[in-house]
This record gives structure tokens, C-alpha cells and sequence, in this order.
């Protein structure tokens, strides 16, 4: 479970030796891999991966700092990690994988017109289980809602279901109460990990509201920012 947001992969022991493994076919034609680290008031609070590719234009500097993975808490620590990279000497451009839809970064930039971003799939998702899928994961507010799925592959799936959620946990399971939404299963996965809302949804036409006002109240409570993108920093 852990304190990411929903969809966030689980990281064991392989995982980290796979991810410490350096040769150099990994470098593409870049430096090997590089650390820094952020130290707080309690110890190590963010940690940065990243490599250089060392590159002249013109007599000048024409670096690139490419962010392999960064994780530090909000605040203080991911900004002085992201101060590190932009002012890195000799670096030109930073350029960083995976990185969230609401990178806070983006706000705090001198020139928010040097960020290019590219939007990338990174997670797909067709929930065969509803009441443990939606029963599995934590919600940013306590709420109930009562979801009308439809599934042409899998008749598992369709039905009502109701969902009690909270911070601290959730239940799921299959109801006769009336629906406050329809939808189906793809819209479902797309909702599951809170990267679209329900309101972008129910715009878009896949989500039906059965009940006045249930498009909002699903929206907050699946609401969780978890797509990722890739970022340019140039200048």
C-alpha cells in the first residue's frame, strides 16, 4: 500500500537491484549514474538519480542532465533537488522521465515558456475484480457512491456496486441500491487510479450521472493526480 498515490507500483528487493545495475549499454552515450541527496531536519528526506552528456556547441557548453528518477517530499526538498539540476554547471538542459501531472516545478520557474512537456502512457488498467480493486486502494476524502458498470468481456464485472471509501481505508460490494453513476469498464480503469476525472469523464461522455450532483462527488473522491510525463528544461 505504502504512501504513494493509487497505481504506484510496488518496489521489491529485484526491482532495486535491476534499478542499481550501471553498464555501460544503459549510459546511451551518457555519463554513468550519479547521485545527490537531500538531508533534512530527520535525516535523508529526497534522493535524485541522474546522468550528464557532456556535449560542446560552438566552443560552449551544451550539457544535458538528464533526471532518471527523483523522490523527496513535497516542499523544501524536491525544489533544492530540482535548484540542483537547473543549475548544474555547464548544463543547458534538463530533461526529466516519469515525472508527474502536477509537477510543482512548473510553477516555480523564472521562464515557465522553456518547459516543453510530452505526455506518456505509463500505466494500463482493466479491473476484473471491482470490490477488491476499489476496496484496495485509499481515498483523499469519506464518501459512498453507488457505480452501474458495464463490461461486454467480462459479465464478472457488471452491476451496481457500492463504495464506501475514506483515508483510511474502503469497502466495495455489489448493491440494489440505485446508481449515482454509470460507466464502463474502461472508464472504470481510467477512474481507478484518479489520472482523469470523473467531470473530464462525464464530459467526454463515458460517465452517465444518475444522481444530481454524483459526477462532482466521484471526482473528489477518486481524485488523485498519479498520470506521468516527460520534461524538457531548456535554457
Amino acid at each position: 500500500e505504502g504512501e504513494g498515490p493509487p497505481g504506484r507500483i510496488g518496489r521489491p528487493a529485484a526491482y532495486w537491484r535491476a534499478l542499481a545495475t550501471d553498464t555501460p549499454g544503459q549510459r546511451e552515450g551518457m555519463s554513468q549514474r550519479l547521485y545527490a541527496l537531500h538531508h533534512g531536519s530527520s535525516g535523508v528526506d529526497g534522493y535524485l538519480m541522474y546522468r550528464l552528456g557532456q556535449k560542446w556547441t560552438d566552443s560552449l557548453p551544451d550539457y544535458t542532465l538528464r533526471v532518471e528518477e527523483m523522490l523527496a517530499t513535497s516542499g523544501d526538498p524536491e525544489w533544492t533537488l530540482w535548484r540542483y539540476c537547473l543549475d548544474h554547471d555547464l548544463v543547458r538542459r534538463v530533461r526529466g522521465w516519469r515525472r508527474p501531472l502536477d509537477e510543482t516545478v512548473v510553477h516555480r520557474l523564472a521562464d515557465p515558456r522553456q518547459l516543453k512537456l510530452r505526455v506518456q502512457d505509463d500505466l494500463w488498467l482493466r479491473v476484473i475484480d471491482v470490490a477488491r480493486a476499489l476496496s484496495g486502494r485509499r481515498y483523499p476524502m469519506a464518501g459512498s457512491l453507488v457505480l452501474d458498470v458495464s463490461d461486454d468481456i467480462s459479465p464478472q464485472v457488471a452491476g451496481r456496486w457500492r463504495l464506501d471509501g475514506a483515508p483510511d481505508g474502503a469497502e466495495c460490494a455489489r448493491t440494489d441500491a440505485s446508481a449515482d453513476i454509470a460507466l464502463d469498464a474502461a472508464a472504470l480503469g481510467s477512474l481507478l487510479c484518479g489520472g482523469v476525472s470523473a467531470e473530464t469523464l462525464a464530459r467526454a461522455g463515458l460517465i452517465e450521472e444518475q444522481r444530481p450532483g454524483a459526477v462532482v462527488r466521484a471526482a473528489r473522491l477518486f481524485g488523485w493526480i498519479s498520470a506521468s510525463l516527460s520534461h524538457d528544461f531548456v535554457g
